[in-house]
């Protein structure tokens, strides 16, 4: 008011800085809400980490049993992998690490969990769908 000489301009400048405070006040909470609270990772997260593991369908005959989370800058991977009930503990290990890493180098800051599962082949009583359905849904 003092330069413009105008007595209405001084609060409508406090109302425009008070609303960005307000603004900028709801998007810490909304980030601050999403770090303190887990939350699955998107369907679009979810399906890279498919196709990473789709990558290996050559050594895998089954993924299953997918679950994520995200708890604040933490991502959190889980799933199970049938493997051939002939594959070597040695190569199966192998196998997991090479998995994990390719999972960590596209998740930064993630902790990947695999359950290794061996199949037998026995398709008559396994419900795995070997290689006719390599994602099965969680269940």
């Amino acid at each position: 008011m003092y330069i413009t000489k105008i007595s209405l301009f001084d609060p409508l400048i406090a109302i425009a800085v008070a609303l960005i405070i307000i603004k900028a006040s709801i998007g810490l909470i909304k980030r601050s809400y999403e770090d303190l609270t887990d939350s699955s990772l998107s369907e679009d997260e979810q399906k890279c980490i498919k196709e990473i593991v789709l990558q290996y369908k050559d050594k895998i005959m089954n993924m299953h049993n997918l679950k994520t989370r995200r708890a604040g800058p933490e991502v959190f991977i889980e799933f199970h992998i049938a493997v051939d009930g002939s594959m070597s503990v040695h190569d199966a290990h192998a196998l997991i690490d090479d998995i994990e890493d390719t999972l960590m180098n596209r998740f930064q800051r993630a902790v990947v969990t695999v359950h290794l599962e061996s199949c037998e082949k026995n398709c008559d009583t396994c419900t795995a769908q070997c290689h006719n359905n390599l994602f099965r849904p969680s269940g």
